[in-house]
């Protein structure tokens, strides 16, 4: 089977379940490619990036940031290529109505061999998957090629798409099966037009083999009691309130307790002031984007890990922060706010807690809690590594994504 994955940016830093899906698929011998719509800007990598060799395997429609000026001779020599190699898809494309800045799609036609060669196309997000439905009308994509589009929350809860209720109107229609990763994220796609026969739930799961840590033991947090947060540093991820929460917890007279923040956002300079406002410089790390090995290293030296997700402004909410499942995976108690998805992977009072949005006072109640309770924390901590390895292993998820592969080649 050759299947075709195709997304926004590859690779992506914050992005570890699209990088996680391509590996599973070469551990299960399908032949694979990847088609990013831009280059990746310089970021960090992850090491499974190099170690399975994936640049080989990437293709770049388009380089990014780059001037407007470069911008407009590449589309324009893509034109001219396009209108040359395939001229009956590209006088489609002109022909086409109500398409805006039709000159986006030219440099698709530079990767038309690996649209046409594929058996399955998987798009990562919504809008990549409307893409690859216009392509299809135009020729581009065979008729009879299934496309599958697994959807992420952002590209349905942003205020663009929740402002343009129709605006996968016309994709649900054409699109064959789509992949939505929680409870809450299914209904989403169906208030926003999708068919429930269309839609398949598929948790993101973790790699269990390798985020796995010794059991922890009693004492190792005396003197440093680490709680980490593992996400892109945006206004849905919470973490200003988990920042509250560990000044109360320090003006009662915690200094033991160490707050750890993991990633990149438009956020950073925001937390950096709060951080310096509550003078809290020796309480909270803001560590940036670390690549996976770093990452994994940080859940091992924490107790807890928090995810104080909130509904924001224009409505996006997580719909599951795959970081709990990472987290549990590495026997670490969960406390995570009950917005969107993140509920449906915690087992609340088992394998963590669940407290209410925005709310810094309940967060610093669990965490607190868990400090003082030392015998509860490793009870939770036990807890939490068998609910991923029962609920949470990646090759549940490959497999099912292999089976809904199957079913959209019978069906086509």
């Amino acid at each position: 089977m050759k299947v075709l994955v195709v997304t926004t940016y590859f690779p992506q830093t914050s992005e570890t379940f699209i990088l996680d899906h391509v590996i599973g698929l070469i551990s299960k011998k399908i032949n694979v490619k990847v088609i990013s719509m831009f280059e990746a800007p310089k970021q960090v990598i992850h090491q499974q990036f190099e170690t399975y060799h994936l640049a080989t395997l990437t293709h770049n429609e388009r380089p990014s940031q780059i001037s407007k000026t470069y911008s407009i001779w590449l589309q324009l020599m893509d034109a001219f290529w396009a209108c040359f190699r395939y001229p009956r898809a590209f006088a489609k494309l002109l022909a086409m109505s109500g398409l805006k800045q039709k000159r986006t799609y030219f440099a698709a036609f530079k990767n038309v061999a690996l649209y046409r060669e594929a058996d399955v196309i998987h798009a990562h997000f919504g809008h990549v998957g409307n893409r690859l439905i216009f392509l299809k009308r135009i020729g581009i994509i065979p008729r009879h090629t299934p496309i599958i589009c697994s959807f992420h929350g952002s590209d349905i809860d942003e205020p663009y798409y929740r402002q343009r209720p129709n605006f996968y109107h016309t994709f649900f229609k054409d699109v064959n099966l789509v992949i939505s990763n929680s409870a809450y994220l299914t209904s989403r796609l169906v208030a926003s037009g999708c068919s429930p026969d269309k839609i398949k739930m598929v948790k993101n799961g973790v790699d269990i083999n390798y985020f796995t840590v010794a059991e922890k033991k009693a004492n190792e947090q005396k003197t440093h009691f680490n709680v980490l947060t593992v996400a892109r540093l945006t206004e849905v991820k919470g973490i200003k309130y988990g920042i509250e929460a560990v000044k109360m917890l320090v003006m009662q007279g915690i200094n033991h307790l160490h707050y750890h923040i993991i990633g990149q956002g438009e956020q950073m300079q925001a937390l950096k002031k709060q951080i310096a406002d509550y003078e809290l410089s020796k309480n909270v790390h803001l560590w940036g984007a670390l690549d996976r090995e770093r990452v994994k290293s940080s859940y091992a030296n924490a107790a807890v890990f928090l995810l104080p997700g909130v509904v924001t402004t224009g409505g996006r909410v997580e719909t599951q922060g795959v970081v709990i499942q990472e987290a549990q995976a590495m026997s670490l108690p969960v406390i995570a706010t009950n917005v969107g998805g993140i509920p449906e992977g915690i087992i609340d009072g088992e394998t963590g807690f669940i407290v209410p949005s925005q709310e810094a006072t309940a967060i610093a109640s669990k965490i607190k809690t868990l400090i003082d309770n030392e015998n509860l924390r490793l009870t939770m901590a036990k807890a939490a590594r068998n609910y991923a390895v029962a609920y949470a292993d990646q090759r549940h998820q490959l497999n099912a994504i292999e089976n809904i592969y199957k079913e959209a080649l019978v069906g086509k």
